[in-house]
């Protein structure tokens, strides 16, 4: 028989403010499910299984995951090219989001059709 704790895990709901911070909390913050779980008082699993839901929604396909990457592409794609064609390079718009790997954000400028600058090449780009 179930628990009543068990029983109000099978009715979370969580509305897409939910989703947005957890997105962000297992992409940037490097939360765990586990960690998350307790957060909100859920089993892991039944986070997972939102989670799965709300990937249309945040414009991923199925075999993405929840990263650093898809979270920039999802909340700051527009931003992140802004800045890189105001002359910004890749490592300090990396280091402006807290990353150590400013070839995620060069990846994901060419994914959004951005043309990359060659390395110290510091002139506009179209």
């Amino acid at each position: 028989e179930l628990t009543n704790f068990t029983r109000k895990e099978e009715n979370i709901v969580i509305n897409e403010k939910d989703a947005e911070y957890i997105f962000k909390s297992l992409a940037l913050n490097k939360k765990t499910y586990d960690d998350l779980s307790m957060e909100f008082l859920a089993n892991k699993a039944t986070l997972c299984r939102w989670m799965k839901k709300y990937k249309a929604y945040f414009k991923m396909k199925d075999n993405e995951k929840y990263c650093a990457y898809t979270y920039l592409r999802y909340a700051y794609s527009n931003e992140i090219i802004q800045k890189y064609l105001n002359g910004e390079s890749t490592a300090q718009i990396a280091n402006f989001y807290n990353l150590t790997d400013d070839h995620l954000i060069a990846t994901l400028l060419r994914e959004l059709g951005v043309q990359i600058r060659p390395v110290g090449y510091a002139s506009k780009t179209n």
